[in-house]
């Protein structure tokens, strides 16, 4: 089998109609300047490059009937102008509805996007053009904390004179250990045992016990239905300082 490179999904979807195929992309193991760092393709999600993020981009939200090949009417018109789709999203919507979110490479202006704009306008019950947005990085993947940790966490060098624990040699080595351990710690390997000491159990026991007496008057409803599952499976409770491997 002979295999081929292509530069955008159009090309794919417009192979793909004529041969038997299977295409993938290559992820970059190294990370830019900004810390991005794709995950491992074994999770199966491929972040965008570089380039990908660079380049123009526009956004739609499309609506659809919620019929058998409602997306393969839709994806049709971006291999007919040869325009790559960046990511996609779904999600049902009301009256037997679905919306489609949409990033593609294109500049809202051009020829060839006014004319694929036009075409799922006439094909869906509802097409909105979304406004350019300007979305610093962040972490997508739970991995990409491995990459920025050095960069939000601090062993103590950065104290302000006004804070409590400036003066505290106790407490600047402590937080030295801590912040060590998040840095040196990475994703896939155990995430380390922390043996807190006597005064540390203890401040935790009393800010845990007057939380609960607050809870039911200001946690929302979510924090409130998550919490015995807290207790049951992650060591939550007033005596002990939960820990993300095992309590």
């Amino acid at each position: 089998m002979a295999l081929r490179t292509l530069r955008s999904t159009a090309r794919a979807y417009r192979t793909a109609r004529t041969t038997s195929a299977c295409f993938a992309s290559e992820p970059t193991q190294k990370p830019d300047q900004r810390g991005y760092m794709p995950p491992n393709p074994a999770h199966g999600t491929l972040y965008p490059t570089v380039q990908e993020l660079t380049e123009p981009r526009t956004s739609v939200l499309l609506e659809c009937n919620d019929n058998p090949g409602a997306l393969h009417e839709i994806l049709k018109y971006f291999w007919k102008y040869d325009i790559n789709i960046t990511h996609i999203e779904s999600r049902p919507s009301k009256n037997e509805s679905f919306e489609f979110f949409v990033d593609f490479h294109a500049t809202p202006n051009a020829a060839t996007t006014s004319a694929l704009l036009d075409n799922l306008k006439k094909e869906t019950r509802r097409m909105l053009v979304l406004d350019a947005r300007n979305v610093p990085w962040f972490p997508r993947h739970v991995s990409d904390l491995d990459v920025v940790a050095n960069r939000i966490l601090d062993a103590g060098t950065d104290l302000e004179s006004d804070h409590p624990g400036f003066n505290d040699p106790v407490y600047r080595e402590r937080r030295v250990g801590l912040a060590e351990n998040a840095m040196n710690h990475r994703f896939g390997n155990p995430i380390p045992h922390i043996s807190y000491s006597e005064d540390e159990l203890a401040t935790w026991k009393a800010v845990y016990e007057r939380l609960e007496t607050l809870l039911s008057s200001y946690a929302c409803s979510e924090y409130l239905k998550i919490l015995p599952m807290m207790k049951q499976h992650c060591g939550y409770s007033a005596d002990n300082i939960p820990h993300g491997g095992s309590s």
